[in-house]
């Protein structure tokens, strides 16, 4: 309903979401930085704040709620952005908040015990974060960061349907 009302602003955006316990802030700023560096307008909604233009707006939670981020997108939209880059927490995709988004890209940095307080399980938590990857069509991309020096057998990349870009 949110995304109707502001005029279904995120189907023009390039969005990209970063989920994952840590490493959301630093990987979404370093795509903004890419971004910026081969002249294409990003926006960026992140725990410590958001960038709509060259305008930082606070932020009060990591994912808005549902009709601000329809909000936010749109502004985005309207000032020319093509693309954004947004962190999803598991809290947000538990709630609902992004709900029928579409996702140009999803990366997904890791997975430790934070937030069993909220999900109660590894599993619950885990399952709240796939839902970013079950979303993804076949022009998305996806990416699960891998780290250095260490084998890791990727856990969300096999819950990716129609995903055409996996690197792990």
């Amino acid at each position: 309903m949110a995304q109707r009302f502001f005029g279904e602003a995120q189907a023009a955006l390039k969005i990209i979401g970063i989920t994952g316990t840590d490493g959301k802030t630093t990987t979404a700023f370093l795509i903004e930085h890419i971004f910026e560096r081969a002249g294409i307008l990003i926006s960026r909604l992140s725990t410590i704040g958001h960038k709509i233009g060259s305008r930082e707006i606070p932020a009060t939670q990591t994912t808005p709620s549902s009709i601000e981020l329809q909000s936010l997108l749109k502004k985005a939209r309207d000032g020319g952005s093509e693309a954004c880059v947004m962190e999803i927490s598991s809290h947000s995709l538990d709630q609902d908040r992004v709900y029928g988004m579409r996702f140009w890209g999803g990366i997904f940095t890791n997975l430790s015990s934070d937030h069993l307080d909220y999900h109660k399980t590894r599993e619950s938590y885990l399952e709240a974060k796939r839902e970013l990857f079950l979303s993804l069509t076949s022009d998305s991309y996806a990416f699960e960061l891998k780290p250095i020096g260490r084998e890791k057998q990727p856990i969300l990349l096999k819950f990716c349907k129609f995903a055409k870009g996996t690197v792990n």
